[in-house]
């Protein structure tokens, strides 16, 4: 199954309310489902991962995302210039973030998460006061 782009928070929404989410949930568990840009941002902790880029045009009140990776976030489109915007989405949610370039991404199985792709895959987590960016491959 492949779910893609659009805007993050309608498309949580709209999943919401049509029950979309309680199928979704049962059908992850046997089957693959691919999440493309606000398709992959919808199955991380938190969805304001999407607010550099998206309006909130449904007036969400519950930011909570599927939950598929771990209680991770997912930052899409990744670009260095967004590492102040990331920190501060971390600091604000205390959740850690995925954040995925265009040419990579990971892979989730067992509840295990792999990257793939060409790019390298960076995590930032809150560690005290201060956000720390680390580089996975």
């Amino acid at each position: 199954m492949y779910i893609g782009g659009g805007n993050t928070f309608s498309l949580l929404h709209d999943i919401r309310m049509s029950g979309f989410d309680l199928v979704l949930k049962e059908y992850i568990k046997n089957g693959l489902v691919y999440g493309g840009s606000v398709g992959a941002i919808i199955f991380g902790k938190d969805i304001r991962t999407a607010s550099y880029m998206d309006v909130n045009n449904v007036n969400m009140q519950d930011y909570r995302g599927m939950n598929f990776t771990r209680d991770y976030s997912i930052w899409c489109h990744y670009q260095e210039k967004h590492d102040e915007l990331i920190e501060i989405h971390v600091k604000k949610t205390s959740s850690p973030v995925i954040a995925l370039p265009e040419e990579g991404g990971v892979y989730m199985s067992n509840n295990k998460l792999q990257t793939l792709g060409d790019s390298p895959i960076y995590v930032f987590k809150k560690d005290w006061l201060k956000v720390i960016k680390t580089k996975i491959i």
